[in-house]
């Protein structure tokens, strides 16, 4: 059985937030949750199979799951029950919540790309089989080690983006299941809305055609094919006789199947375009439908960067997270965060989010996704102010919410990431030790500065990362950020 633990919280500024482990039993067939457990990764002990590093943090009655791979029926079967008990306790603590899941997996196509098929292929299954209005949604991003002992190798321009299409195409099923949810929320808001102009109707028209795409029939067809397909694969693969060609030939048609999900919720994504640009120009006349604004704009920047729209600048994986977190909340989705360990990754992507949901507890829904549309340009005058020694105009609200955000975000790496990663003796980095793919580190997320005990245990600030003067573009984490990251990400 794994490590007893006792829970973690923290109170900060009123707003509080606790998190607890899960472990598991299994015995035929039934999967038992233990509160307080929690399985670990050991040198010295095989891996169990079990749920790895398995946690759930709740900022009120909002839940995140995160864990380590999920690479068996087993484990799957245990994300299941656990998202299932999560499910209930918000319902039971609020309203009635619906049972939508996304767990979303940090690995590396190009090296894990086994472990991706896998998660994605058998949450595919279960969620096909739940009943109806329950659905899990599987999405993936790309992302290796923040700190790897691999040799830096250059690929060609031609592989990069090849590699970056494969996740794109793996996510579209979810995508389309976003905005079967937006269309949900904008059934509800027009059932009893009077159409008294022009741009009204126009309005209504576009949100049929909104309609009858998410539910096309060939949208549906090309879901239960991509399926089909991907069990097929997986099928000849373990057959080690299966001809070459057969497997091929198969995964051609798997790909096909997958690029015209991709065109179909293209056409969402420009439907959806439509629709906002008419609630924008009502807007006056109906405040009510602002809310569907705000969530839609979210939801469209996060399209934009799947379906690569042309002249769309691409956001990087850390503002992804932070959008999906409040897409997520909008939409009453349960958040779950893995990659192979359930520490270096998930502990990065796990600050980010769990700061989110805490800002909201400070700030109105309308007010943080203001902050998040406007991120590069409002991080970028707070770091401009941090290099002129504090000089300059006092921060406004927006800049206030970015310094708050960013020590909510390194709070959360000490108080929660940091614990985590110290319960697993899995080794770590050699003497010498690699920074490569610092690119990957959301520099843009770390306070300039942040307190931390010295020998005497007094607080003291200590700098975090370097700035470029004139741009204020964050250019490297300090030997103190540096520090910190590998405490977060290796044991």
């Amino acid at each position: 059985m794994g490590k007893e633990l006792q829970s973690m919280s923290q109170e900060v500024g009123g707003i509080h937030t606790r998190m607890e482990s899960v472990g598991f039993e299994s015995s035929e067939g039934e999967v038992r949750l233990i509160p307080g457990k929690v399985h670990t990764i050991s040198k010295q002990e095989p891996l169990p199979n079990h749920l790895t590093n398995c946690f759930v943090a709740w900022v009120n009655h909002v839940p995140i799951i995160r864990s380590g791979s999920i690479d068996s029926d087993d484990k799957a079967h245990e994300f299941v029950a656990l998202a299932r008990k999560v499910n209930q306790e918000r319902t039971n603590s609020s309203s009635t919540q619906l049972f939508r899941v996304c767990s979303h997996q940090l690995n590396s196509v190009e090296f894990e790309w086994d472990l991706i098929r896998f998660q994605h292929q058998r949450l595919s299954q279960i969620s096909r089989a739940m009943q109806k209005g329950e659905k899990i949604v599987h999405l993936t991003a790309d992302l290796r080690n923040f700190y790897t002992i691999r040799p830096n190798e250059r690929k060609l321009q031609s592989d990069e983006e090849a590699l970056g299409k494969l996740p794109k195409l793996l996510n579209m099923a979810a995508w389309a299941d976003y905005c079967a949810w937006y269309n949900d929320l904008l059934e509800e808001a027009f059932s009893n809305f009077l159409c008294d102009a022009v741009d009204e109707y126009t309005l209504e028209r576009y949100i049929k055609d909104f309609r009858h795409e998410v539910f096309s029939l060939f949208l549906k067809r090309t879901r239960e094919q991509l399926l089909e397909l991907e069990l097929q694969v997986g099928t000849l693969e373990k057959a080690m006789k299966a001809p070459y060609r057969d497997v091929v030939a198969t995964e051609k048609r798997l790909i096909q199947a997958r690029s015209d999900m991709q065109r179909m919720v293209r056409a969402h994504y420009d439907s959806l375009t439509e629709i906002l640009r008419i609630i924008k120009i009502v807007g006056d006349a109906h405040p009510e439908l602002y809310p569907l604004m705000n969530i839609g704009k979210v939801l469209k920047e996060l399209l934009a960067n799947q379906v690569e729209v042309p002249g769309v600048k691409s956001i990087n994986w850390a503002v992804n997270e932070m959008h999906l977190q409040i897409l997520n909340e909008d939409f009453g989705v349960i958040s779950a965060l893995n990659c192979d360990n359930g520490i270096d990754r998930t502990n990065l992507a796990f600050a980010i989010r769990l700061a989110v949901s805490q800002l909201k507890q400070e700030f109105s829904r309308e007010e943080v996704g203001e902050m998040l549309e406007h991120w590069e340009e409002i991080t970028r005058a707070v770091n401009k102010k941090v290099t002129n020694g504090g000089e300059g105009e006092t921060p406004q609200r927006l800049a206030q919410m970015v310094i708050r955000y960013r020590e909510r975000f390194c709070g959360n790496l000490v108080n929660f990431c940091i614990p985590i990663t110290e319960l697993n003796t899995s080794g770590g980095m050699p003497q010498r030790q690699e920074r490569l793919y610092e690119h990957q580190i959301p520099l843009n997320f770390f306070p300039s500065h942040f307190s931390f005990p010295n020998e005497a245990g007094e607080p003291e600030r200590v700098p975090l990362v370097n700035y470029d003067s004139e741009t204020g573009t964050p250019t490297e984490l300090t030997d103190a950020g540096h520090r910190l990251m590998m405490s977060v990400c290796y044991s």
